[in-house]
């Protein structure tokens, strides 16, 4: 029996997990499959759903009602956004530390904020950038060590509240 990893001979598959169990599923789609109309619907779909979900958090965060020039130039930033959206697999998920956590946190509220008052879109190369650059600052990971302590005492001081009695909780 060979060691080494040879080319697949069937169909590119993918275990999807149903209620408890695992099926293999064919990977029809791929880079450069021509697709049919019904295809293209149901992307075209995703894509709508996906510019909604991303824009609603710029939506919520403005004084409303919007004023004919704020929408307008709402407008053309989420139309721009749109043109330019792209499609992006899921990166595989790594352990996150509860500090490490909270910095992701603290660093995207804060990259989108001022991305925002620069009239960047949340999800910008200049916003990313800024998210990155703050996920080094010592001052946000002091900040989130604070919030990481903050939620351990506060969970040490309800526990026993929720459990019922004391016994066992440090």
């Amino acid at each position: 029996m060979s060691s080494t990893l040879s080319p697949p001979s069937e169909p590119l598959t993918q275990v999807l997990h149903i209620s408890y169990y695992d099926f293999l599923i064919p990977i029809r789609y791929h880079s450069g499959h021509t697709i049919n109309s019904a295809e293209a619907q149901a992307l075209n779909q995703l894509l709508l759903e996906n510019v909604r979900n991303n824009i609603s958090k710029w939506i919520k965060r403005l004084n409303h009602p919007l004023s004919l020039e704020a929408h307008e130039a709402l407008q053309s930033r989420v139309y721009a956004y749109a043109e330019t959206y792209q499609f992006s697999g899921r990166p595989s998920r790594r352990p996150v530390s509860a500090i490490d956590a909270a910095m992701g946190e603290i660093a995207a509220a804060q990259a989108e904020r001022e991305g925002n008052e620069a009239g960047y879109a949340p999800d910008s190369p200049q916003v990313l950038l800024r998210y990155r650059q703050l996920l080094h600052d010592p001052a946000v990971r002091t900040e989130a060590r604070k919030i990481v302590s903050e939620r351990a005492r506060m969970a040490l001081t309800t526990l026993p509240d929720i459990l019922g009695d004391s016994e066992g909780v440090p």
